[in-house]
């Protein structure tokens, strides 16, 4: 019950504030929506409230048995008394319902559209006489029924059954599981049940009963396909009613869907097609000026795949193809979002069929390429990848397809297979074995991995006479040149590498524009840097490119972090695993997104998600990589023993900068120092800093420096840098650093000044950023009963109205205060209210 009343805890309030306002309320939403569930929550919290609640349910079976709903509901007209009268039916059953709707009772009722026009009418005629409040719910239907109950109610309002997100489906299956769940596998549930909770509840229970959903390593995960032959029952329903040309087109457009409106229209009639919209069979979205649909919820369309209409088989067979119109759900939620996953996931699948069908014709290194890389985006098997690596004929192949199958053979063991010593151990054996012609390749491929999955390499990757020989050669070791500058912090360096190089290489101009965008996020150009990953993004999404979608994503969410922009880094983190199976690419990007995903988590308040999404990032057994916000052992453990946990990420500090990775260094430095202060170790981070080029790197370096030192006035100075920069979240962090500074000098008023002013600059990050404050209010420490007074007195209530409310004397009240403005360093009401409406309050604005 407690997991259902926090998924729609929102709209039960707002339920009963209407009621109390004598509004009746009608909740509208489709199949599977919880409709029942909030209705039924609903009445238990008015019956509570100490309302009279009748109850009553429509049933399609008894719409044509006169008051059917009402008498399962127990009510029957009074047995006469005295000599027999000739019956009245429907006077009778009036007088039955007034005397049980006497004293102002609430009427709550589901399938509202299914009850029998006998009972309809009866609760009609007893509204006139009684002015009832009515809670009802049906399903969503167009137009309405001229003798519908929803129209004899008013004054009245119509709330649509919540579509669930990424974070309420995150805690309605962790609840349901009791355990984390595996981000891709949140995303991948979110999509497939459309948001609706009723088919979340069927994913997770089915998929826990036949074992598709599996714990691994403490974190739930799904190594194969969700859907099972069980989850028929949940989505036959949406189907009842539908005739044989209906069933038809819904299986058309599963097979061949997500479309674009005008082929969908080429695919079924016209007239079929806008029964399937008014049934809520289908969706339609419009992005970019496109309309795409497809059948809603999408775990519909995976059954009528299987088990749909053998006309609409057929059909689909006949006119399904490739070279169908991309669409991009960068901006989208909801029901948008889950019909546009659907389209980018069937369009990776087909690629992925049709490049196997190439490849078991002629098993050639340049097939081969296109087929593991379709693979890894399906998130296939490692078995199955190794099957094509295995049969994939290289003898006598000197073609430079060939020496990219063995680079990406060695890429996927050393990341996807965390085999380093292998990867490089087969790198050297097909370098010198098999391609003499490509040694520049080689040399720039082991250079990657090494930079990827170790440190900082010692290869020289200085382009000589034989690497512009080398067709592609001069741009590999371009390439990793650049990634190993950026990751050292010598920004500037990159950046003038960058000027000028235009790569020919697909690959090559993702790595290329993937930093140039890193680039301008780590010299201090926060919002350039977002610009272009953000435009990056969407081409990538439009391509269905998984890879770029993680490595343009995780540029543009530390981009939109560092700038405290946390409402839409936590959009972006939404977007990003709703656009494609975020566990398809294991690269050290997925890990930066899951890593950074905790990192907003928390300074969003979001304790739980953030160490579930750093456990995801563990789980994956990748390890850590190069650049910044990819480590998630920062966050596991959380801080309940802040100084153990600032100990370990010293420890990591010191271990990346020993690496050679400097820039991610400097940036964990600011997680380590608000967790355990360290001068020693930090001066020594301030001084790595200080090596490092552009405007935020060696800026974060002096904060660290000074917050470890608790230095009121470089604090200051560090404020003032990172507004500069736009660095909106040091900045925050530094004002947050200072208010502790002035507080442990016992100058608790500016301190409580300086909480005021980091409220305020902290503003960028939205509504949610109680995390951002988390540290000062440990400080402050309010006793439970301090908090509950000082909220009290804002809402507001005097004294006088709080001691009544507890039971307790004015004087201990103003006890209570004085002590709460003591400990904040406030006196007077209004600062007192500020600070606790604010920067104080516990669980964020």
């Amino acid at each position: 019950m407690d997991r259902i009343e926090g998924v729609f805890g929102a709209l039960l309030d707002e339920i009963v504030s209407y009621v109390d306002e004598r509004t009746s309320v009608h909740v509208v939403g489709p199949r599977g929506s919880g409709r029942s569930e909030v209705l039924g929550l609903a009445a238990d919290r008015l019956d509570d409230a100490g309302l009279s609640v009748f109850r009553i349910y429509g049933n399609p079976a008894w719409r044509d048995e006169p008051y059917a709903a009402l008498y399962s509901a127990g009510l029957s007209p009074p047995a006469p008394s005295g000599p027999p009268v000739p019956r009245r039916p429907a006077a009778d059953m009036l007088a039955a319902l007034g005397q049980q709707l006497r004293g102002g009772a609430v009427v709550v009722v589901d399938d509202a559209d299914d009850l029998d026009q006998h009972t309809v009418g009866a609760l009609l005629a007893a509204r006139r006489r009684t002015s009832f409040v009515a809670v009802t719910a049906s399903r969503t239907r167009h137009p309405i029924a001229p003798a519908s109950l929803l129209l004899g109610l008013p004054p009245a309002v119509r709330i649509g059954a919540p579509i669930l997100g990424l974070e309420e489906v995150h805690g309605l299956t962790r609840s349901l599981l009791d355990g984390p769940v595996e981000a891709g596998v949140l995303t991948r549930i979110t999509m497939l049940s459309g948001g609706l909770y009723g088919l979340v509840c069927a994913m997770v229970s089915v998929g826990r009963s036949t074992g598709r959903l599996v714990r691994r390593d403490g974190v739930w995960t799904a190594p194969d396909d969700l859907w099972a032959p069980h989850l028929a029952a949940a989505v036959e329903p949406f189907l009842a009613g539908a005739d044989g040309s209906l069933w038809s087109g819904a299986t058309t457009l599963a097979l061949t869907g997500p479309v674009p409106l005008a082929d969908a229209e080429k695919l079924i009639e016209r007239s079929d097609l806008d029964r399937l919209f008014t049934s809520g069979l289908v969706h339609h979205t419009v992005h970019h000026g496109d309309t795409v649909v497809g059948v809603y919820p999408p775990l519909l369309a995976e059954f009528l795949r299987r088990e749909g209409s053998a006309f609409g088989l057929a059909q689909a067979r006949d006119v399904a193809g490739p070279g169908l119109e991309r669409f991009d759900p960068i901006d989208m939620g909801g029901a948008d979002a889950a019909v546009l996953n659907q389209r980018l996931l069937r369009g990776t699948a087909d690629r992925a069929a049709r490049a196997g069908e190439v490849w078991d014709g002629a098993p050639t290194a340049e097939n081969a390429l296109e087929l593991i890389v379709a693979l890894r985006a399906t998130a296939a098997p490692a078995a199955e990848v190794e099957a094509v690596i295995e049969r994939t004929d290289l003898a006598g192949d000197r073609s430079q397809a060939a020496a990219k199958f063995v680079a990406t053979v060695a890429t996927w063991r050393a990341v996807d297979g965390n085999d380093l010593p292998g990867a490089l151990a087969y790198l050297d054996q097909a370098g010198s074995d098999l391609l003499p012609d490509h040694v520049t390749m080689m040399r720039a491929t082991r250079a990657h991995l090494v930079f990827l999955r170790d440190r900082i390499p010692d290869d020289d990757l200085t382009i000589d006479a034989a690497a512009e020989a080398e067709e592609g050669g001069a741009e590999w070791l371009t390439n990793v040149r650049l990634e190993v500058l950026i990751a050292s912090g010598q920004v500037e360096q990159a950046r003038r590498l960058l000027d000028g190089f235009r790569p020919r290489r697909g690959s090559g101009t993702f790595q290329a524009t993937l930093c140039d965008g890193l680039v301008d996020v780590l010299a201090g150009d926060l919002e350039s840097g977002i610009e272009k990953a953000d435009r990056h993004l969407h081409v990538a999404r439009r391509a269905g490119d998984p890879r770029a979608i993680q490595g343009y994503s995780y540029v543009e969410l530390l981009g939109l972090t560092l700038a405290g922009r946390l409402g839409d880094a936590a959009d972006l983190l939404y977007r990003t695993m709703s656009a494609a199976r975020i566990a398809a690419f294991r690269e050290t990007f997925h890990t930066g997104v899951l890593v950074l995903g905790a990192e907003i988590a928390l300074s969003r308040g979001r304790v739980l998600r953030s160490r579930t999404l750093a456990a995801q990032a563990l789980a994956t057994d990748r390890g850590t990589g190069p650049f910044p916000g990819m480590d998630p052992s920062v966050f596991v453990g959380g801080d309940d023993d802040p100084a153990a946990l600032g100990a370990k990420i010293w420890d990591l500090v010191a271990d990346r900068v020993e690496r050679g990775y400097a820039a991610s260094a400097v940036l964990l430095a600011t997680q380590a120092v608000a967790r355990l202060p360290e001068p020693a170790a930090a001066e020594r981070i301030r001084d790595v800093a200080l090596g490092l080029e552009g405007r935020l790197l060696p800026a974060v370096g002096r904060y660290v420096d000074a917050a470890a030192r608790a230095d009121v006035d470089d604090l200051g100075t560090a404020i003032a840098d990172f507004r500069d920069t736009g660095a909106l979240f040091f900045a925050v962090r530094a004002a947050v650093a200072r208010a502790l500074a002035l507080r442990a000098q016992d100058r608790t008023t500016e301190a409580a000044a300086q909480a005021d002013e980091a409220w305020v600059l902290s503003s960028v990050a939205g509504q949610e950023r109680s995390g951002m404050f988390r540290h000062l209010v440990d400080d402050i420490a309010l006793s439970p009963r301090e908090v509950e007074i000082a909220e009290m007195i804002a809402r507001p209530m005097t004294t006088a109205e709080v001691a009544r409310a507890l039971q307790m004397s004015v004087r201990t009240v103003e006890t209570h205060l004085h002590n709460v403005g003591r400990k904040i360093g406030t006196s007077g009401r209004d600062p007192l209210v500020r600070a606790i409406t604010t920067w104080l309050r516990p669980g964020g604005a």
